[in-house]
């Protein structure tokens, strides 16, 4: 017979994701080159599932948080001074540093092998929400929004003790 399992779960990870695109803003003289980066990331959440004898069925669901990194330079002209928040004047580079806040939910499965270890794949989809970006050149203001969405495919042992 089963039973219906409840827990609280907390993670923070550093973060490879990254991403990249140009942009001929008119805003500009020269086409705008972004990178964006989300340096870091975690989340605190509610699991509920179902255990079939060492078999766990799970949904979580929650508040995730990031840290995400944006830069963006600009080739040729002068661009007339300014000043540079978070994009950039022509010739020039800038970044700059949000924290984002959102939420995640997904869905696993864990299995225990023994009383004290267990191993479990987790598929989890993540809203950060958007960032946005200004920037302040002699010709000009404007600003980008990036929207940060991502899914994931976790792996995991874990050991109780």
């Amino acid at each position: 017979m089963g039973s219906i399992v409840f827990g609280l779960e907390a993670d923070f990870d550093a973060s490879g994701m990254d991403g990249s695109g140009t942009d001929n803003n008119p805003l500009f003289i020269g086409p705008v080159h972004g990178e964006f980066s989300l340096l870091w990331q975690g989340s605190v959440r509610a699991r509920l599932g179902y255990a079939v004898d060492r078999l766990l069925v799970y949904g979580t669901g929650g508040f995730a948080y990031g840290n995400a990194e944006v830069s963006a330079s600009v080739s040729g002209g002068d661009g007339g001074g300014g000043t540079v928040t978070a994009a950039a004047a022509p010739g020039l580079s800038a970044s700059e540093e949000n924290i984002l806040t959102g939420w995640t939910v997904g869905a696993g499965v864990e299995y225990a092998f023994t009383d004290a270890l267990s191993a479990r794949l987790e598929y989890r989809y993540t809203d950060l929400g958007e960032a946005t970006y200004s920037a302040t050149t002699g010709i000009g203001a404007g600003s980008a929004k990036f929207g940060v969405t991502y899914s994931q495919v976790l792996a995991g042992i874990s050991y109780r003790f």
